[in-house]
């Protein structure tokens, strides 16, 4: 529904264009839309900035489909590691030359580098292997010292006080994350934010992603309609801003979940 709403009906609002200047070029229209479509957005040569967000979904997807495959063919968990940390290493030597320029002449690596770049294959194999040692041994144990280290990474990570370069920073901040996850699932006394605003958000929390977008853009609109002079700035203004944006997007997702993704969800049960 994002892609029909961002390919085909915004395009012909005149009055869109005073925020989206240019949805898409006309040359790269059906490539662009047919990749989206097909869960594919990061082979994309240029965006729709509606929706720009699935690039996210479609490495997911693509690696869905790649890590069962690559799970299946290596059954020991230690191939498996050492697999994955030869292929992470090869992806961050090529990224690494690629940035500095040791490769820039050559297109294939350039290619390669923002596919690996957009693909985040190698921060999702971390939470899969972790996923997969969870499983062999149950439980994972922490004692105060593991607790402090990452406690203190993870607010190192949250403040954005280290920058490494070539991506690395995404490698750690995968790890870190992943064993909090894990420590998270080992307490003995286990926080649940149960309520109802909480369930029915996660309910719609595809919907929040996909159409985030989408909603700031209709409220940035619907603002500028209301008042010419509007710009951002400002506590008032971004007052307003941020609840037209969460209105409309929770509203849109709301619809979208009840007429669309209810209708995929019943092949679950």
């Amino acid at each position: 529904m994002l892609f029909i709403v961002g390919y085909f009906i915004l395009p012909l609002i005149s009055s869109w264009h005073v925020i989206v200047p240019k949805l898409i070029s006309a040359e790269n229209f059906n490539s662009s839309f047919i990749l989206n479509l097909l869960l594919l957005p990061n082979f994309a040569s240029e965006f729709n900035p509606i929706c720009f967000q699935s690039w996210s979904i479609g490495v997911e997807e693509q690696f869905y489909i790649f890590w069962p495959l690559l799970v299946n063919r290596i059954f020991s968990v230690k191939k498996l590691t050492v697999v994955m940390v030869l292929l992470v290493v090869c992806i961050y030597l090529i990224r690494s030359l690629v940035i500095i320029n040791q490769f820039s002449d050559f297109e294939f690596f350039n290619r390669l580098n923002l596919f690996f770049g957009a693909s985040r294959f190698d921060n999702m194999a971390i939470g899969g292997l972790l996923a997969i040692y969870y499983k062999k041994s149950n439980e994972f144990k922490f004692n105060f010292i593991s607790k402090i280290i990452l406690l203190v990474s993870l607010l190192i990570i949250l403040l954005s006080i280290f920058s490494i370069g070539f991506g690395l920073d995404n490698i750690i901040a995968s790890i870190v994350f992943a064993f909090l996850i894990l420590y998270v699932i080992g307490l003995d006394n286990q926080i649940f934010l149960e309520n109802n605003t909480l369930k029915y958000l996660g309910k719609v929390s595809y919907g929040i992603y996909m159409y985030h977008v989408l909603g700031i853009y209709l409220a940035i609109n619907i603002l500028l309609k209301i008042n010419k002079n509007f710009n951002g700035f400002g506590v008032l203004n971004n007052l307003f801003l941020y609840f037209f944006s969460v209105a409309f997007t929770i509203i849109i997702s709301q619809i979208s979940y009840r007429y669309y993704e209810s209708y995929f969800l019943k092949f679950k049960k």
